[in-house]
């Protein structure tokens, strides 16, 4: 019965985060359709990916949370796991400090310093 019971809290859990990430593409869908409409409003929409993200971090991520991830990213160093995991991490962190990883050489100095 337990078992039963466990798995309906998983099943629940699992439909509560799909919705939860259908009502965030459909908002963030809204959001890219306007954006559309008053930025390119000449018809051009070429946009790089780089200002892409930046827009969508600016409008979807509280800045706060953007603040501690460059901060997170800033103080990474390997520790106790491995280069994998380590690369894996500055992978994941490094897109909340462009203003390091867009100059290579920072980026693997960076990257070196917290082996």
């Amino acid at each position: 019965m337990q078992g039963l019971v466990q798995a309906m809290q998983t099943q629940a859990h699992t439909q509560a985060a799909l919705q939860a990430q259908l009502e965030a593409q459909e908002r963030a869908d809204v959001w890219w359709a306007s954006l559309l409409r008053t930025r390119f409003e000449d018809g051009t929409i070429e946009v790089a990916w780089d200002e892409f993200v930046r827009l969508f971090r600016a409008k979807f991520i509280p800045e706060h949370i953007q603040y501690r991830m460059e901060q997170e990213f800033l103080s990474l160093t390997q520790g106790s796991t491995t280069v994998l995991e380590y690369e894996a991490k500055f992978a994941e962190l490094s897109k909340y400090a462009p203003h390091i990883v867009t100059d290579e050489r920072r980026k693997a100095k960076k990257f070196v310093m917290g082996l």
